[in-house]
């Protein structure tokens, strides 16, 4: 994601107002740590190889930044004339990278491939920000189409499952529904055995954060799957708190 970075991909013309280096640099700096607040790095960099390979990816890259930008200046009542260019950017990018999954569709050697699987679901993603769920439906009955052809979740990388169920996470927030698709239990096993969150977190839990509830006498004759999920959720407050710390701190 460094500066440049768009020399990578010589295929992608420029049909934006603001630069393909600007959008990549946001995306970096901004979109990829809310989409992916853990391990953002690594996972980043992982989905920018595997777009190497397909400007497809690329392209809802540049999407995810342009609308996460446009969604920003709107709350801050940025410029107009700002604000309409990057709206304008993702519409423009919208139109391409649905043309693009379209292409992706039409090559049996590209219909049923994780790189499908990514664009649709992050396709999924962007769509239900913008309320169309009509086209949330839509995207839904694919990825299952895809899933079932590459095999079924237990046979697609953990990666590309990391972002799937993020995405999957994010249009059942936006619907007030649950999640779509099941857990796989290969990926459920190395969450296990790889999240901070469930093993020995870099983030501790203040010792004060719900000590009379972990201390009642009652807390123990709970179910132990409801205990570890209780003090999980104890971990993540004390890594949002800490990243809203860190965060202003670099600000100021």
């Amino acid at each position: 994601m460094q500066a440049g970075l768009v020399e990578a991909f010589p295929a992608l013309p420029r049909y934006t107002n603001e630069s393909l280096d600007f959008y990549f640099h946001h995306y970096k700096t901004y979109v990829s740590h809310i989409a992916l607040p853990f391990s953002s790095n690594i996972m980043s960099g992982w989905f920018l190889r595997t777009a190497l390979g397909q400007p497809a990816l690329v392209e809802t890259v540049l999407l995810m930044s342009a609308g996460c930008l446009a969604s920003h200046l709107i709350m801050v009542d940025a410029s107009i004339q700002r604000t309409r260019r990057t709206i304008q950017d993702t519409l423009q990018l919208r139109s391409r990278t649905l043309k693009s999954l379209q292409n992706l569709l039409l090559h049996p050697s590209t219909c049923f491939s994780e790189e499908t699987l990514l664009v649709i679901a992050l396709l999924m993603c962007v769509e239900g920000a913008q309320a169309d769920f009509e086209s949330v439906d839509a995207h839904i009955v694919g990825l299952q189409h895809v899933i079932t052809r590459l095999g079924g979740l237990e046979k697609i990388s953990l990666q590309t499952l990391s972002i799937l169920y993020c995405c999957d996470a994010m249009q059942g927030l936006n619907r007030n529904s649950p999640p779509t698709f099941k857990i796989s239990r290969r990926w459920a096993t190395w969450i296990r055995n790889n999240s901070a969150c469930l093993t020995e977190s870099p983030y501790p839990s203040p010792q004060s954060l719900g000590k009379r509830f972990f201390n009642a006498l009652w807390f123990g004759d709970l179910p132990s799957d409801l205990i570890k999920i209780i003090r999980v959720f104890g971990k993540l407050i004390s890594i949002h708190e800490r990243m809203i710390r860190e965060s202003c701190s670099e600000r100021t």
